[in-house]
């Protein structure tokens, strides 16, 4: 079933347009996949704050899935934020060469998880 042209207009373009191009949208069934037991609800949010999340439309909503669990200071944390915008204006992705903070994330890593003698960074996507 598709989203309601008239409740979420902008939401409903946006999932057309991505069944046409986005081959993740045009096959793989997500949490929120529109049917019978979660119509009235968008996929395709607009910002996040918080706790909350405001979908192309507009509305406001409480996040309970908060990224399926990772975002656990709610979104655009602003401590987190600054540090990320700190981190960007010196430079990213520099492959081959490594950074210092990957070796601070590491130790920090295996010494908050239990059992943990080493950690692994990807970038994946």
């Amino acid at each position: 079933m598709q989203p309601n042209d008239q409740q979420f207009p902008a939401s409903h373009d946006w999932e057309r347009r991505g069944r046409r191009t986005d081959a993740r949208a045009a096959t793989r069934a997500e949490i929120l996949e529109i049917d019978a037991a979660n119509e009235g609800f968008p996929q395709y949010f607009d910002r996040a704050e918080g706790a909350h999340v405001w979908d192309v439309d507009g509305n406001r909503y409480i996040d309970y899935t908060l990224g399926y669990g990772p975002v656990v200071l709610g979104h655009a944390h602003p401590e987190v934020t600054a540090a990320v915008a700190a981190q960007l204006a010196r430079g990213t992705c520099a492959s081959p060469l490594w950074s210092p903070r990957q070796v601070e994330l590491t130790e920090l890593l295996v010494d908050v998880i239990p059992g943990a003698e080493q950690a692994y960074l990807l970038r994946t996507g």
